[in-house]
């Protein structure tokens, strides 16, 4: 009767239920290290679980790898020893490639990657070497082309130092190229503009190319490039200039 009377709690009070303080359980441990008690399923941290952390690093492969599939960045070839075509942009140091260029012009026109069919097809040659620049058209006649001194634009010197000044900061290909794009897409905006002011012009005769300038906010120099680029968007509008 004396050990059974012991063995009961002083607070015992059968029919209710009272939460556990942590001094009271550090007891029970105690206890039980000594009785023939066990108390261990009573220990909350017996049944935890380890739970692993999300791994940062595999998001930033899965973007990576995102960005590798890109469709527009697939058309963007390194630097080569030899010509390579399905290419939109890629350097090569190979000086005979003019036969296959022209097939490769054709072939563009023939079977157009996009849906809708396209009467020309142009490839720009740019030789860092001579600083010289041509351009081969799917069009081009057997003639000899004419060759014209052009003014540069400062539209373009302005993005090419733009574009150099972010490769000595050491900014990465794609910002800079996203900042090139960025560039052009101004320019083919200020065309649109000059195209919109020659629509809405009044006077049917050609226009002066110092109000142009002065009343749009580019340079003489830029306008050979804006009436070119603006041709191409809307081949029926009248852009003569004087």
């Amino acid at each position: 009767q004396i050990s059974s009377e012991l063995s009961k709690p002083s607070t015992y009070n059968p029919g209710r239920c009272r939460s556990v303080t942590p001094t009271e359980l550090n007891r029970r441990r105690h206890l039980s290290s000594t009785s023939s008690f066990d108390f261990d399923h009573m220990d909350p941290l017996v049944h935890f679980k380890e739970l692993s952390m999300p791994s940062i690093s595999s998001e930033k492969n899965s973007s990576i790898k995102m960005f590798d599939r890109n469709f527009g960045r697939s058309l963007l070839a390194d630097f080569s020893d030899h010509y390579l075509s399905n290419f939109v942009l890629h350097g090569t140091s190979d000086t005979n490639f003019k036969e296959r260029l022209i097939i490769d012009l054709h072939m563009a026109t023939q079977h157009p990657v996009l849906d809708e069919p396209i009467t020309e097809a142009v490839f720009i040659v740019a030789d860092t070497d001579k600083w010289t620049v041509d351009i081969m058209s799917s069009k081009s006649s057997d003639q000899p082309p004419k060759v014209s001194r052009v003014v540069a634009s400062q539209l373009v010197c302005n993005m090419m130092d733009a574009v150099q000044q972010l490769h000595k900061l050491k900014m990465s290909s794609e910002f800079c190229l996203m900042h090139l794009e960025d560039r052009l897409q101004e320019i083919y905006f200020k065309s649109i503009m000059l195209a919109e002011y020659l629509r809405d012009s009044k006077n049917p005769g050609p226009c002066d190319i110092k109000g142009i300038t002065k009343l749009l906010g580019f340079d003489a120099g830029d306008l050979p490039l804006l009436v070119a680029i603006a041709g191409t968007h809307s081949p029926h509008l009248s852009l003569g200039v004087v």
